[in-house]
């Protein structure tokens, strides 16, 4: 990995010497916010000049300092001067430019603008003619924040709120019906046990692009509700440039401070382990295994490494980033244009949390448990794309990522099982590694003078997550027991939770096609467009588990002095033999499956303008879905898993245009949401931090979701807008995690469940305003203050109809899984461009959402709404070279909460351990405040 990133380093600082200065750039729309193919642009005065590509971009090379006028002609369109343009150290602002259709009359007619009204002018147009109701964020946006990575930049976007600095919310609902996109292709889930992407994973360096798409169009994936995020990484830039960040941070109750950690390998700073935890390579299967005797059992039990126990270390070191990104361009010969882009970000976080877990037995206190969880989180990404761009009419890219991102825990426990009458303590030690490959080669063309556009894609993802060598050790002692010590729960019977040693592999591989062909038309003078396409993917999935538990090796000769060993000591290879321990293969059938799905779409598009004020976008998307899982249930053979559906898709989006400024929106849609293999997995897995197993349904069945929204729109000019939103939303077979009928509090099994009938119904009001208006004077602080925020209001009902396991009928009402009743997300921004100097203050709060659904004789368990407040400021200095940076997150620093809704009021009143209602508190959760400070160089 050290010679990869020097090696980068290397070329692209190579490649930089070659680097063009003198530049103006920039992109042509039309009244529609569509970009514009061959607009001429010329230089007033000089011999530049060029045509607009396919994603109508030019730029003018070769310039030297100055102010310069441009001129912009296209057939049909009124010819326009942009004045006031300064070229300052090699380049200009990148400017957008609308061009208006010219009138019957055949004079030419001229409109002259300055640079910076004509910018604004293009992005209210690019903000009010999108087809759907949508919001995003434009790389030309996202060079004038001081966001590192896309994480940051979503916290920006009207709707979204960010959940553990990572996962998106959008419209209150999360992961499963949310969806991920990179450059057009579905992204896999980057987490292990849920349907979610960390968006921390890519450098805002080289973002293109962000859509959020809220309401659903024939020519996307309809496999969300709440919103579809497509990020699109950059192909060929406008210019060279390398830059390198490096940042450092802290926790006020973790950095430096004393923390525990287990035994490490020497490539963990990397990511991965491939010596220590590892399963011994000639370790046999279960069925071997069991056939073995005693004596042989000791044998291959003492293969296993001693990686047992934690040990204290005296300081934890602060937080650490380094990242590296650049770009090359190349005008290879006349019309050709080749370029590269490339990234290299590392960062290696420690963080302590201090948890409360408790529990009930019916109204009793069943247990009290505290948590010291040390956590190292490690994030590594890369980006290498190329791009070809071929007489403007014609571009290819090749983009390629990968991202490693591992978690080291070490979890220490005390505390009073009350309900077994005893004082218990232990440890989890717990490594995962999660790693995505992506590579994709696309390509966009432009034929005959109609421009119909044909955009094609082909790409292949693989993601491996590893979970080796996750170690649970558990000691009691009992309320009456004379002496002091603690003693393991280890009999003649495995039992993997306490005692044991677990191994996973998940290996997941998935290939993407797509075929999009757009043919523009006119009816009576105005443009149409028809588009029409398909969408292939297939995926293939392998899980492969080992469940180990230490036994005693004989009951009747066992060495009971072993048993209270400490952790570090206790299964030393002295202790393996037949009068002390030995491993038992708890290893299920189910523990492993083999999977697979297909997904074939096709879909017929409209897209068209009447009366000049009605835009009417509509069709349909047939999604032919096939998915299969084959695990083992049991000696007697296999069981195979088959899902099948066929769904039409209907939608539609209907914008009526009020004025030049105003918009009123309808839209209505049928989307869906599909299980994963995990949920359909008949395995279990114990979570050590719920205490509790969670295991999938193989009956579960699809989410089918009817979507309307309503939306009225104002654009008030210079970014700013008011918008307000109406959406309802209906739930066919909603999937969610619930708890069977008849298991107890303490043998908490998740499951997931459809809930037959569900419903949500919200209101929006969203906004961006500069506060300029409230001062005349010119250098009043509010000409550099703008506010911006979403609210919320969500109302989510399942209707429940089911039988308990005593056989008493239960009718109730209650929310939906994860969806927030509100969601408060505002900030306000400062910004001084004389001084180069930028501030954001950013608040957000989403109401209690329903964490597990009860089972009646247990109750839901809750997550309480947490105040969130982040501050960061940044200032550049040296030419806008060097920037520094700022950050406090989570400065309130309110804990985790989850608690059961014991008085059903759906109401929180207090973090306490017990409320004063009846509610109580199963987690608490204490973080921290997050302290950063980061430094940045661009070579340009």
């Amino acid at each position: 990995m050290n010679k990869c990133i020097l090696i980068l380093t290397f070329l692209l600082t190579s490649m930089l010497v070659h680097a063009q200065s003198g530049l103006i750039a920039g992109k042509v729309l039309d009244e529609k916010g569509e970009t514009v193919l061959g607009a001429t642009v010329s230089l007033e005065g000089h011999s530049k000049g060029g045509k607009t590509d396919l994603d109508g971009k030019f730029s003018l090379r070769g310039i030297a300092d100055g102010k310069y006028i441009i001129k912009i002609t296209y057939v049909g369109y009124e010819a326009k001067l942009i004045n006031d343009i300064e070229v300052k150290q090699g380049k200009s602002e990148f400017i957008n430019i609308t061009l208006i259709k010219a009138s019957k009359s055949l004079k030419e007619v001229k409109v002259t603008k300055t640079v910076k009204r004509e910018s604004v002018s293009a992005l209210l147009i690019q903000q009010k003619n999108l087809s759907t109701i949508s919001d995003g964020i434009s790389g030309e946006t996202i060079k004038k924040t001081a966001d590192r990575n896309t994480a940051e930049v979503l916290k920006r976007v009207s709707g979204v709120t960010i959940v553990e600095n990572k996962f998106p919310v959008i419209r209150g609902l999360a992961d499963r019906y949310n969806m991920a996109m990179l450059n057009g292709d579905i992204l896999p889930s980057s987490e292990s046990d849920r349907k979610a992407f960390s968006f921390d994973i890519f450098p805002s360096t080289l973002v293109e692009n962000m859509v959020i798409v809220k309401a659903a169009t024939p020519d996307r994936p309809a496999e969300f509700s709440g919103g579809l995020i497509d990020l699109t990484t950059k192909g060929i830039q406008t210019e060279s440039f390398l830059n390198i960040q490096i940042g450092t941070g802290m926790n006020n109750q973790s950095t430096f401070r004393p923390y525990r950690t287990g035994r490490a390998s020497k490539t963990d700073w990397l990511g991965y382990d491939k010596t220590m935890r590892v399963l011994p390579a000639d370790f046999p299967t279960r069925s071997d295994y069991d056939k073995l005797t005693t004596a042989q059992k000791v044998d291959q039990t003492k293969k296993f490494r001693n990686t047992w126990g934690t040990s204290e270390m005296s300081t934890m070191l602060p937080f650490q980033s380094l990242a590296i990104s650049g770009a090359y361009v190349k005008n290879l010969k006349k019309d050709y244009v080749f370029g590269v882009s490339s990234a290299v970000t590392y960062s290696r976080n420690n963080r302590t949390y201090f948890i409360d877990r408790n529990e009930l037995n019916g109204s009793l206190d069943a247990y009290k448990f505290i948590d010291t969880s040390y956590r190292e989180s490690l994030l590594i990404g890369s980006l290498l794309n190329f791009g070809l761009k071929i007489k403007d009419k014609h571009k290819l890219n090749f983009k390629n990522s990968f991202t490693l991102n591992a978690d080291d825990n070490t979890i220490v426990r005390s505390g009073d099982f009350i309900d077994n009458e005893q004082f218990i303590r232990g440890s989890a030690l717990w490594f995962a590694n999660n790693q995505l490959l992506s590579n994709q080669l696309s390509g966009d063309h432009v034929f005959t003078k109609r421009n119909i556009r044909l955009n094609w894609g082909l790409a292949r993802q693989q993601i491996e997550r590893q979970i080796p060598d996750l170690r649970r050790t558990n000691y009691t002692k009992n309320y009456i027991q004379q002496d002091s010590l603690f003693r393991s729960n280890i009999t003649t019977i495995a039992n993997p939770n306490l005692m044991g040693r677990f191994f996973a592999n998940t290996s997941e591989v998935i290939y993407n096609g797509h075929f999009d062909l757009s043919l523009p038309y006119k009816i009576k003078g105005q443009s149409q467009l028809i588009k029409v396409g398909t969408y292939l993917q297939t995926k293939s999935r392998s899980y492969d588990a080992r469940v180990l538990g230490y036994v005693k090796a004989k009951s009747s000769t066992f060495d009971n002095s072993l048993l209270s060993l400490p952790e570090d000591q206790i299964f030393d290879e002295a202790n393996i033999k037949p009068t002390g321990f030995i491993i038992s293969d708890a290893t299920l059938p189910t523990d492993n499956y083999e999977a697979s799905s297909n997904l074939k779409a096709y879909y017929l598009m409209n897209d068209n303008l009447l009366l000049k004020k009605i835009r009417l976008v509509y069709g349909v998307r047939l999604e032919n879905f096939q998915q299969e899982l084959i695990t083992g249930i049991s000696a007697r053979g296999d069981k195979k898993i088959n899902k099948s559906n066929i769904d039409w898709l209907p939608s539609l989006n209907l914008t009526y245009a009020l004025d030049a400024k105003t918009n009123l929106r309808m839209c209505a849609s049928k989307t869906l949401s599909r299980p994963e293999f995990r949920e359909l997995s008949p395995a279990t897995f114990y979570d050590f931090n719920l205490l509790a197993n969670t295991t999938g349904n193989p009956d579960l069945e699809q989410t089918i979701i009817q979507n309307y929204d309503f939306r009225y729109e104002y654009y008030l000019g210079k970014g700013e807008m008011i918008t307000t939103s109406v959406f309802i939303k209906k739930f066919k077979n909603a999937i969610e995690s619930t708890i069977p009928y008849g298991f107890l509090t303490t043998q908490k099994l998740f499951n997931y469940t459809n809930a037959a009938d569900a419903s949500s119904f919200g209101l929006e009001l969203e906004f961006r305003k500069g506060l300029d208006f409230l001062s005349h004077s010119k250098s009043c602080i509010f000409k550099q203050l703008s506010l911006f925020g979403n609210f919320a209001y969500i109302k989510s009902e399942v209707r429940i109809e089911t039988q308990t396991a005593s056989g008493d009928m239960l009718a109730y009402k209650r929310p939906m899984q994860g969806q927030s009743p509100y969601i408060i997300n505002t900030g306000l921004s400062w910004q001084d461009k004389q001084y180069n100097t930028q501030a954001n203050l950013i608040f957000n709060r989403i109401g209690q959402r329903l964490f597990i659904v009860g089972n009646g004789e247990i109750p839901d368990m809750y997550e309480a709404p947490r105040n969130i407040l982040d501050f960061s400021i940044s200032h550049k200095f040296y030419k806008n070279k060097l920037e520094v940076k700022f950050t406090i997150s989570d400065i309130f620093a309110n804990p985790y909460v989850y608690y059961y809704n014991v008085d059903e009021s759906y109401k929180i009143v207090s973090d306490e351990a017990r409320f004063t209602s009846e509610d109580f508190t199963v987690i608490r959760n204490r973080v921290g405040t997050n302290f950063g400070l980061s430094l940045s160089y661009q070579i340009k």
